[in-house]
Parts: structure tokens; C-alpha cells; sequence
């Protein structure tokens, strides 16, 4: 066994699989509330799209190149990538292009390591192709799920090839009509072995002037013989005329052994992916597993990326092979024969909650006696500054509401000062309502097109792009994240507060629209953003790339995921709380392998490890930056918002330390200028909560002003979390401190009293 493969030492009880699965229906049937209009013009067509019409479009998944514009970017099912060729010159080729690269593919950034980034070259080794195709091909695509696409390549009526794609897929499977194959190559042909009878039919082993090994699986449809292909010249293999059938094609770097494995496997591909999962009954552990529903007779060959590997459970551990295949940023790719792709997590953050927590302690409800003072003049000088909703930005407004509703919870469950604390409810309802009446200046729709909750500005040719491309459904669960986390903080306060108007309604729609738990709705997506084969979300929506899907802010696709747990729990929906859970389990650790980069980390180049943060994380490119610029606290910051618990079960402890000791040790924080120092030493309360303590108290007490806070964080909070990590200490003040806040308590109450009598009065004189 791998030593890098780790093996659940014990196999959790849970509960049934089909009976008890988490992934099931949100208990409202509204699409949206009426306060939400309904658009039917979104400005983005979907392209070539031939699917029931009222089933939702995923707008985020890796597939998502293949449906609007000119459909000319890749699409990447890791290990290959697949490209549609369209007349280009100078081969004039129609068809598929396909791609795999090795590590000599890599290119680097210029300058010493670390490098900036690394990327791969859009070259394509061979185009599988069709006589039949010319000028008038087109791309249509069915079949289209959240793990699933079947591309259609055709000239006329009928499709001259069919390509079958999902993740991980161990071949690039054609199915062709009634056409003249031609598998053409850019690379050109060195040498063709073959045809080589296997059990479902004939293989070719393909050598390519660039040394490579290409195998090709050639399996005749019902009716039809055995394609004998031929070399016509050095770029073009053609089979017979007017033949129906499969072509499989495998790049084979294992040699002889690499290649029993694919014989052994040739003929079978999926035609439909399916996901479960279930927990145990205490929700500690969870099983989830990916289901591919197979045709063909032989054993279904799937690539599994190194977080899986981690992670398999026992009986899908035994179907792995000796085929390893390099994915462009995702490492090396194990190869199992299985239709089940099973994994286990063993230590979901069922305790993580609002209060402080740490792996260690869990959650964290005593505040040390030292932290009082401190706390509570940051709580009195924050409660009176509301959010007022007058952002045009919903990213922005929903962060300055998840500010204050973390200093609400804290007034209402650490504190629990009954006036400071009503008041600060009230003021956070007021401010929510405005959004679930639709009343800030961009207001939402409902996009029937794709099927969504998209900002209406952007229905303006002009302004697309505005709110970081929301109504093109960029970044929806880090969007939605911060409303969703504030009611979460609102139900719990005020249950009652979900039976009131839309509430409800409208936070569940948010939720529908970013992390669907239903794979059947036919009003949203199933989990837009959160890839359960990467393992973490993408942010990109409808934006062409070459390079792929990306994400630039693990922190925050965490966050999404602990605001629908929370969520989940306010409103008594336990397995909307298991799937954040579950979700948080899974990207704490596909973020240790493709973000987070300990020194030992074996996924990235050594070129690129130094860099400790992968930045911006793309399918084809990994790039130490960000989209607003490359100073290190930007890079690493990015990562670290917004400060609450949850970062502590994702950002663990040997990394944080490496990173902080590659950029911001020595004194080297207070360097940096503006709220990024904040997040900056909120996330050193993970490793040294002392000196994060320390900070935060000086800005409390006037040696700084605010200005080293983010916009999103509340230094109420911030004392809180780092005093419960282990910053403050137990001491004199407690007598003192408890007993001065019970006066400022009593003052606050007979001021309330006076200004009832005196109202009273007014009224009585009148």
C-alpha cells in the first residue's frame, strides 16, 4: 500500500444509504418569494444545449466552456482535457481535440523558485475526428447533470460523434454513427501497432513523434464488424466508411503493466454519475460516494485524485491499479477499477457552532475573566453602528451584515445584557428586512434562463461584470455566504423571527441557488458551486477561460459551507447541517493538498511550493496572486476571510505557521498597512493567540483606531476569539469587571425607565 494512501482504521456504523441519504429536497417548494421577479432574458445564451427545457443549467462545472459563446475554450475531466477543433488552420481539422501533460509539459513563470505560477501549454496530441465532419459542425450537448455531459459533434441532423464526459473518466470515449473515423495528429505518428484482438474487440498502440504512447480501443456497435484502421499519412488514421461504433483512447505511461489495465477495462465508460452519502447516527462521520451507472461488460477505469485516495474506504481502496496519470494541478491520479468511488471522514465539525473553537477544545463557551473589560468596551462602542444596506454591492453588504450580526450574537449569547442585546436584534432585523423585500439599489430576479438568483444591474449590457460578476453567476456562495450566515445568527437569537414575512423563503432561496441539496429540482442546480469530485467549489460562472474554472478564496468557499450548516441548524434541518459538515470535512482536506502547501506537499511542482499558497487555483494554472494584485497579504489574506471559527478546522496548525513564518514573522506584519495587518493577525490566533490577543487589545485601547481592520471584521469578535483561543488569562479583573458591567447594565435599564416616564408625560400633556 501507497504510503500516501491513509485507510479509515475503522468503518463507522451508519445508517442506510438509500433510506438515509443527506441529499434530499429543502423543506419550501418556492422558487423564489414575490418579492423576487422573475427574468427571462438573461444576457448570456446558453449555446448548443439540447436538454429537457425546464431542467436548470449548471452554470459553474467543468463542462461549462461547452455551453455559451463560441465554445472554443477546454473542458478538463483530469486526468485529459478536451477541446473542440473548428476548421483551424493549418490542418483545417474538425473534431476533438484531446490532451493529457506529463511534467515536462509544465510551464514555469520566469525568476527564481518560488515562481509566481505554473501553467500548461493548449496543444492538443490527437483530434478524433470524422470524415463526415466539415464547415457546417456544430457542438450540441445533453444528458447534462452536476458530475456529467454528453457532447455531440455533427455536420447535419444527426450526430456524427457522441463523447461521453465526467470526471476523472480513464478513457476519452467517441461514440460514432454511421461516419469515417479519423483520428488525426498534430504530433504526427512515429509508429502504429496493431490491429491487436482483445476481449471486446481491437486495440492499436499509438507512438507519437513527442515519444508518447497512446492506446486505442476500437469496439463495433451490433451489427457492424471489426473497424481495420489505416495510416494514410503521418497526421491521419482512418477507419472504414459509413461505421457505427466505440473508439476508446488511453495515454499509456505505465508500459506493459498500464497496459493490462486498460485492456482490462476497455469497452466500459459511465453514461450517468450519481452522489450519497450518509452519517452516522451522532453525525461525526459520513461516508459519501460517487455512483457511475456503466455501459459495457469489463470493469469501469477511474482516475481518483490524492484527497480521495486519502480518504477511500475500505472496499473501494482494493480496486486500485498500478496506472498513475499526472493532472495539471491536482497531482498525481491513482486509476481503480470500480464504479464506486467511496470515501470516508471521520471528524466532522459537529461541535463548531459561533462560538470560538479549536480542534483541540472544541467549542469554546467561557470567555477568560482578563477578556472582559476589553470586550465589552468594544461591544459598547459597536452596537450602536448598524449596517445601514445602502451598498449597491451585495458582497460587500452581506459582509458588513455578517460583521454585526457577529457582534448580535455575542450581545445576546456571551453577554447577555437584555437591552444591548434586543436592541442590537432589532437593529440587524431592519437592516435584513430591506434585502428580503427586494428594496437595496441592485435588486435580485430569478433567472429562468439558467435558473438562479442573479443581481438585475447586471442585465445591462454595461454592467455585466459589476458586483465581481454575480448575475454571471460568479462567486454566488461567497455572496450568499455572509446573508446566509446572518440568519442564521438572527434564527437563533429569535426563532420566531422565521415565521415572519419571506424570512425563511427568501434565505432558503439563497441557499437553493448556491448549494442545492436536491439533484432532481427542476428550479435550481444541484450544488452550483461545490465540486464533491475536487472537493472545494469554483467561483467562476459564466466566463469563458482557457485555463479553466478557478477559485481564489478558500476561506471564504469554507465559510459558505459553515453558514449552511449553521443555517441548517437554526432552522432544524439536519441534513442541510450534515451536508455543510460533511462539505467542511472534505475541503479542510482537499485544501491541505491544493492550496495549502506545507513544505512536504507532494501535489504541486517543488518549483512552486515555496509559495506556501497556491493563490488562484485554475484547472490548468496555478498562480500565486490574486485578482485585485500580488503583495503577500493580499495572496495569503485572501485565504483568511472573514475571521470566524471555522478557519480553525480548515487552516491547520503546521501550515499556518510555515506560512506566517515565510511572509510575516520578525515584525514583517507590521509592515502592512490597512485592514489586511487585522486579518493578518486574526489568523495568527491559530498558532500564537498571545500575540494575536495583544494587538487587537492595543487597538481597544487607543494605540490604533481601526484602521488595521478589514472591512468585515468587528474587534467585539476578534478580542472574543483570540482571548477563547488561549490569548487572555483568568485573573483580578473578574469581581471588578462583571460587577462594573452589571452598573453599566443598571444604567442603561433606569435610562430606558426615564425616557418612558418622560414619553408618558408628553402624551398626558397633550
Amino acid at each position: 500500500m501507497d504510503s500516501c494512501m491513509r485507510i479509515p482504521l475503522f468503518a463507522p456504523k451508519l445508517r442506510n444509504t438509500e433510506e438515509d441519504t443527506i441529499f434530499t429536497p429543502m423543506a419550501t417548494s418556492v422558487v423564489a418569494p414575490a418579492e423576487i421577479p422573475q427574468f427571462p432574458n438573461h444576457p448570456i445564451v446558453p449555446k448548443g444545449v439540447i436538454d429537457e427545457p425546464k431542467k436548470p443549467i449548471q452554470t459553474n462545472k467543468f463542462y461549462a466552456n461547452w455551453l455559451f459563446a463560441e465554445q472554443t475554450s477546454p473542458i478538463y475531466t483530469h486526468p485529459y482535457s478536451l477541446v473542440v477543433q473548428q476548421g483551424w488552420q493549418p490542418a483545417l481539422n474538425w473534431g476533438m481535440g484531446i490532451s493529457h501533460m506529463d511534467a515536462n509539459d509544465i510551464m514555469f513563470a520566469e525568476g527564481t523558485p518560488p515562481v509566481q505560477f505554473y501553467t500548461h501549454p493548449l496543444t492538443t496530441s490527437l483530434i478524433i475526428s470524422a470524415r463526415e465532419l466539415a464547415d457546417h459542425t456544430r457542438l450540441e450537448t445533453t444528458n447534462l447533470s452536476a458530475f456529467f455531459i454528453l457532447g455531440h459533434l455533427k455536420s447535419q441532423t444527426t450526430p456524427v460523434i457522441s463523447f461521453p464526459c465526467y470526471q476523472g473518466m480513464g478513457f476519452v470515449t467517441a461514440i460514432y454513427t454511421n461516419a469515417t473515423a479519423n483520428i488525426q495528429s498534430k504530433k504526427l505518428y512515429r509508429q502504429v501497432e496493431g490491429p491487436i484482438a482483445v476481449n471486446v474487440g481491437v486495440k492499436y498502440r499509438l507512438t507519437l513523434e513527442d515519444d508518447t504512447v497512446w492506446l486505442m480501443y476500437v469496439v463495433p456497435s451490433k451489427g457492424y464488424g471489426a473497424a481495420v484502421f489505416h495510416l494514410e499519412d503521418s497526421g491521419n488514421f482512418v477507419g472504414p466508411p459509413y461505421w457505427s461504433g466505440t473508439v476508446q483512447i488511453a495515454k499509456n505511461p505505465s508500459g506493459a503493466d498500464g497496459e493490462a489495465v486498460y485492456d482490462k477495462a476497455a469497452g466500459s465508460h459511465a453514461t450517468k454519475v450519481h452522489i450519497n452519502a450518509v452519517t452516522t447516527t451522532d453525525g461525526r462521520a459520513a461516508k459519501y460516494l460517487l455512483s457511475y451507472t456503466i455501459v459495457g461488460t469489463n470493469p469501469h477505469l477511474l482516475f481518483a485524485l490524492p484527497h480521495h485516495m486519502d480518504s477511500l474506504d475500505f472496499h473501494t481502496s482494493g480496486k486500485k491499479t498500478c496506472l498513475k496519470m499526472r493532472t495539471r494541478t491536482k497531482g498525481m491520479a491513482t486509476g481503480l477499477l470500480t464504479d464506486t468511488l467511496a470515501m470516508i471522514e471521520t471528524d466532522l465539525p459537529v461541535t463548531l457552532g459561533f462560538a470560538p473553537w479549536s480542534p483541540g477544545k472544541g467549542e469554546i463557551l467561557h470567555m477568560p475573566d482578563d477578556a472582559w473589560p476589553a470586550v465589552l468596551y468594544a461591544l459598547q462602542r459597536e452596537i450602536p453602528i448598524a449596517p445601514t444596506g445602502k451598498l449597491e454591492s451585495m458582497y460587500y453588504t452581506g459582509k458588513s451584515l455578517a460583521k454585526y450580526a457577529s457582534i448580535v450574537w455575542i450581545a445576546n449569547e456571551v453577554v447577555k445584557e437584555p437591552i444591548g442585546a434586543l436592541q442590537s436584534l432589532n437593529s440587524l432585523k431592519t437592516v435584513y428586512l430591506k434585502f428580503v423585500k427586494n428594496w437595496q439599489a441592485n435588486s435580485l430576479v430569478y433567472d429562468t434562463r439558467w435558473k438562479g438568483v442573479v443581481e438585475s444591474l447586471g442585465y445591462r449590457a454595461a454592467q455585466q461584470d459589476i458586483d465581481f460578476g454575480n448575475t454571471k453567476y460568479n462567486d454566488h456562495h461567497s455572496h450568499w455566504g455572509y446573508f446566509v450566515y446572518t440568519a442564521a445568527v438572527i434564527a437563533t437569537c429569535d426563532p420566531n423571527w422565521l415565521r415572519d414575512g419571506s424570512n425563511y423563503e427568501w434565505v432558503q432561496m439563497l441557499v437553493k441557488d448556491f448549494a442545492n441539496g436536491w439533484q432532481e429540482d427542476p428550479t435550481y442546480p444541484f450544488s452550483r458551486h461545490f465540486d464533491w469530485y475536487h472537493g472545494h467549489s469554483w467561483a467562476k460562472g459564466l466566463y469563458h477561460s482557457d485555463d479553466g474554472k478557478d477559485q481564489e478564496s478558500t476561506s471564504e468557499d469554507g465559510f459558505a459551507s459553515y453558514a449552511l450548516k449553521l443555517w441548517g441548524r437554526a432552522i432544524g434541518d439536519s441534513n442541510m447541517e450534515s451536508r455543510g459538515n460533511l462539505m467542511l470535512a472534505i475541503q479542510a482536506r482537499s485544501f491541505q493538498h491544493y492550496f495549502y502547501m506545507q513544505n512536504n506537499n507532494s501535489v504541486h511542482p517543488s518549483q512552486f511550493i515555496g509559495n506556501k499558497i497556491a493563490g488562484i487555483m485554475f484547472e490548468n494554472k496555478a498562480d500565486h496572486t490574486t485578482y485585485f494584485g500580488q503583495d503577500a497579504e493580499f495572496v495569503s489574506g485572501i485565504h483568511m476571510l472573514p475571521s470566524l471559527p471555522y478557519l480553525a478546522y480548515i487552516r491547520k496548525h503546521q501550515f499556518v505557521k510555515e506560512e506566517w513564518d515565510t511572509y510575516f514573522s520578525n515584525n514583517r506584519v507590521n509592515n502592512i498597512r490597512g485592514g489586511w495587518r487585522g486579518v493578518l493577525y486574526a489568523n495568527l490566533a491559530l498558532i500564537d493567540p498571545k500575540a494575536a490577543w495583544q494587538f487587537f487589545l492595543t487597538g481597544v485601547y487607543g494605540e490604533w483606531h481601526g484602521e488595521y481592520l478589514e472591512d468585515g471584521q468587528s474587534m467585539t469578535w476578534l478580542l472574543l476569539w483570540t482571548a477563547a483561543l488561549g490569548g487572555a488569562q483568568e485573573g483580578f479583573w473578574r469581581h471588578l469587571e462583571r460587577r462594573a458591567w452589571e452598573i453599566f447594565a443598571e444604567r442603561r435599564i433606569e435610562r430606558a425607565r426615564i425616557k418612558a416616564d418622560l414619553k408618558k408625560e408628553r402624551e398626558l400633556r397633550l
